[in-house]
């Protein structure tokens, strides 16, 4: 194939195959093989058209930076995946066509928001939204840059947001992830199954717990298994998927000073231990059930909240404003950066913290006083420079502002209370996937579609998106221009 956009279409075709492994255990399903072997085959048959008779493109010009370089093929990958991803709900006839887009967009995406009744769902769509969840964590691009070739292959990798590359080169770097991904699946598998939980549930759940999306078998979410060995093995699972990648690799190999001078890495652990104690003290007080009992409700709500995986052991809709409160923070500063979780990211919550400190020092210090503040990341010092804050500041501030109109919007096309609207657009946003009860099948399709679009925001971190629509626009502009503007 002469184009990397053939060889990624014909690659998802293999993904659809994935799912017809569970007829093996489960024959009777057999009727619903043509719903994955059709995007399969549309897969295969656009890939090869597409690699075959698209010629590769003309080089980037050397002024656009490596993240307008790697937009074009991690959005064009996102989006395919989104559209070819609906098509087994509406050929197996689960879903209509939006809510089939619905689901498809959560699951790829790791939100776990859902429009599905999972009760009486065939097993082979059961796996399959937990399939999407696992290979959305993972990261199209991860698997991208496996078989990319050269430049091209950094520029897809920094595209989307990955900036972690600990092996010497970037194929070793996604081989290493990948192994690391797969080798957590089959022990949380293990762990799940001799803890009393199904063999079927178990594989669905580890795949989504790692990806810290939230899809689950039952109703009830984790709480349907009533075992607090269950609860504790999903808050491990839930964990290694809010983790760096680069940290969970020096943890698996026994370094856990390194591991230990990651300024995110310590800063996520803190968060969790306060948050933690707080809502277990707060529900202890209100006679919600013994300490133990009020400790693991607490500390399973605070890390499937800043995972942004979305299991519940209970309604949290009920809990009191002060533990809600808390709960919605979290939601907010999701897990560290190169992991699977979404939010604003624990490092950019530790710089805000940081530079809030250093603020407050400044006033209180003598006017001579000239701090050098540094944290450290990747294993390296980094400094907390103008250019630092400069870009913090810029994401936090498109991402404040996404979440102020994009709550507005969800509140008029839902017909929902303000604070309802805020709570659901936060949780879709962050890829959290939690709800107040809002989404549903029967949502108003303009209130599915923003929805759709907090997801994608959220998962891409919004710069993306907005530099891939610009990139897009001013090459649109440069071919429609006339040939003697071009050549000037």
């Amino acid at each position: 194939m002469r184009n990397d956009y053939g060889r990624l279409i014909f690659m998802m075709g293999f993904l659809f195959l994935i799912p017809l492994t569970v007829l093996i255990f489960v024959p009777e399903e057999r009727n619903f093989a043509a719903a994955f072997l059709l995007p399969a085959a549309i897969s295969f048959v656009m890939g090869g058209c597409v690699g075959r008779f698209r010629p590769a493109g003309p080089a980037v010009p050397s002024w656009e930076s490596l993240m307008e370089k790697g937009s074009g093929p991690v959005l064009f990958v996102w989006g395919y995946a989104f559209a070819v991803g609906a098509v087994p709900f509406i050929a197996g006839h689960q879903l209509g066509p939006l809510q089939a887009l619905f689901e498809s967009v959560s699951g790829w995406t790791t939100t776990g928001l859902t429009v599905s009744d999972v009760v009486g769902m065939p097993w082979i769509f059961l796996f399959y939204r937990s399939f999407m969840q696992y290979c959305g964590g993972l990261g199209f691009v991860i698997m991208i840059t496996m078989v990319a070739r050269g430049k091209q292959s950094f520029s897809i990798y920094n595209a989307e947001g990955h900036a972690d590359a600990f092996r010497p080169s970037l194929r070793d770097t996604a081989r290493t992830i990948t192994i690391l991904y797969v080798a957590w699946l089959a022990a949380g598998v293990f762990l799940y199954v001799i803890s009393g939980m199904p063999a079927g549930d178990a594989v669905c759940h580890t795949m989504s717990a790692l990806s810290t999306a939230g899809f689950s078998t039952r109703t009830e979410s984790i709480a349907a298994y009533e075992s607090s060995v269950i609860s504790l093995i999903t808050v491990l699972l839930m964990l290694v998927g809010a983790c760096n990648f680069a940290v969970i690799l020096q943890l698996c190999k026994g370094r856990f000073r390194l591991a230990f001078r990651e300024s995110e890495f310590r800063f996520m652990l803190g968060a969790a231990a306060l948050f933690s104690v707080l809502i277990g003290v707060e529900q202890f007080a209100r006679g919600e059930g013994s300490v133990g009992t009020c400790v693991v409700n607490a500390l399973f709500a605070v890390v499937t909240t800043f995972s942004t995986t979305g299991y519940s052991l209970e309604d949290y809709s009920a809990w009191p404003a002060v533990s809600l409160g808390l709960l919605w923070m979290l939601m907010i500063i999701g897990g560290c950066t190169g992991s699977t979780a979404g939010g604003i990211k624990m490092n950019r919550a530790y710089l805000l913290a940081r530079i809030g400190i250093l603020y407050l020092q400044r006033n209180l210090q003598p006017a001579r006083w000239e701090p050098s503040p540094f944290y450290i990341h990747q294993q390296e010092m980094a400094v907390i420079n103008d250019r630092t804050k400069e870009r913090l500041l810029g994401f936090m501030t498109l991402y404040l502002m996404t979440t102020i109109i994009g709550s507005i919007l969800l509140a008029a096309a839902a017909g929902c209370p303000l604070p309802t609207a805020v709570y659901e657009f936060t949780s879709a946003l962050g890829t959290v996937g939690l709800s107040c009860g809002l989404t549903s099948p029967d949502l108003p399709a303009a209130a599915l579609i923003l929805e759709m679009m907090g997801m994608v925001l959220g998962r891409l971190e919004i710069t993306i998106v907005i530099i891939g629509a610009a990139a897009f626009c001013r090459r649109l502009k440069n071919r429609c221009a006339p040939s003697h503007r071009r050549r000037r």
